[in-house]
């Protein structure tokens, strides 16, 4: 089978601009543009396993929640929320023990401030969301312990109903 030139350099060009799109920078983003961050997941992370399920983008800001267990036990929750305030993204966090006893003091929360996004990436100051294919995602969690300070990986993926 003889493949025509033109059109395998026409696919192979629109490949090429397809990848280097989504690794370039948004200019100006939008919560929208992470859309790809709804859905069920689950994975791995602290020893145990983790879920995290995400809400679409609706007036400005995206809500999410995390589990983790193990030992078939709950250790601690997350409610996240990413927002867009004034065209400024933030993602704000609180833990809970497994009785729902908060960890912060009720009027603080956990601030991770923005710092770029691609098409396939969320860069906060201390953690990042990449879609590494379709159903896969990987989080970066930076975390000072002591003097040290460590980076848990996460990996993800999408659970379809």
């Amino acid at each position: 089978m003889q493949v025509n030139r033109k059109y395998y350099f026409i696919l192979l060009s629109a490949l090429l601009v397809t990848l280097a799109s989504s690794a370039q920078d948004l200019d100006n983003p939008k919560i929208t543009d992470f859309k790809w961050l709804a859905g069920n997941w689950v994975g791995d992370g602290f020893g145990g396993i983790s879920q995290e399920a995400w809400t679409e983008p609706t007036v400005n800001s995206m809500v999410g929640v995390f589990k983790h267990f193990k030992d078939g036990k709950p250790t601690f929750y997350e409610f996240l929320n990413i927002s867009e305030t004034d065209g400024k993204i933030s993602l704000k966090l609180k833990h809970f023990n497994p009785d729902m006893m908060g960890w912060e003091e009720k009027a603080d929360f956990v601030e991770f401030p923005f710092v770029s996004a691609t098409a396939t990436k969320i860069e906060f100051d201390g953690l990042s969301y990449e879609l590494i294919a379709e159903d896969k995602m990987e989080i970066k969690l930076r975390m000072k312990q002591k003097d040290k300070i460590n980076i848990e990986v996460f990996n993800f993926e999408r659970q379809r109903l």
